[in-house]
């Protein structure tokens, strides 16, 4: 289970999506020794509690993705051994964002610290997570809210332009 839910990812289908904010998002295939399985093939869909609200999706800085090394193209030509697709929507018929990684051969392909608003109709987001059968890293833990509206400002508290009101970091911290 994740963030207190139990229904495992390949159940969450598009045509049903999962009511999640205010909990987190974690790649639920860890296995014991604290990594995601090989292997995976995943698709998790996060709509709002509330019509008119919009899911943000968070990843910190403690994300582990595997990546491709230097001069390969990874799985699927992403740049990513492992990766994770983002689509803005309620399912992968949705625009499609990008695929990300830890590190990949770009610094655009690295999710950590990335900030996810849907800007879709429905204020939907829609993940999927593909691995390979080799390496596998420790994955990730996000954070979904809903949001009536994105306020954009530093939202660093510790930053002297820190502003209490914004619930979108606009980078100026």
């Amino acid at each position: 289970s994740f963030g207190g839910l139990t229904t495992m990812p390949d159940e969450l289908c598009p045509s049903e999506p999962a009511l999640v904010c205010g909990t987190t998002f974690a790649n639920n295939d860890a296995d014991e020794d604290g990594a995601y399985d090989s292997n995976a093939d995943d698709i998790w869909t996060f709509c709002p509690d509330v019509a008119g609200e919009i899911v943000q999706v968070s990843f910190p800085e403690n994300v582990a993705i595997e990546a491709a090394g230097t001069g390969s193209t990874g799985s699927d030509d992403t740049g990513c051994w492992d990766y994770l697709s983002v689509y803005d929507g309620a399912d992968t018929s949705a625009p499609f964002l990008r695929y990300y990684c830890t590190n990949g051969q770009e610094p655009s392909m690295n999710i950590q610290g990335a900030v996810f608003n849907s800007t879709s109709a429905d204020g939907c987001l829609t993940f999927t997570f593909n691995s390979d059968g080799f390496v596998q890293e420790a994955g990730w833990v996000a954070d979904v809210v809903c949001l009536t509206e994105i306020i954009m400002g530093c939202t660093d508290p510790e930053a002297t332009n820190y502003d209490s009101s914004a619930n979108t970091d606009d980078g100026s911290c």
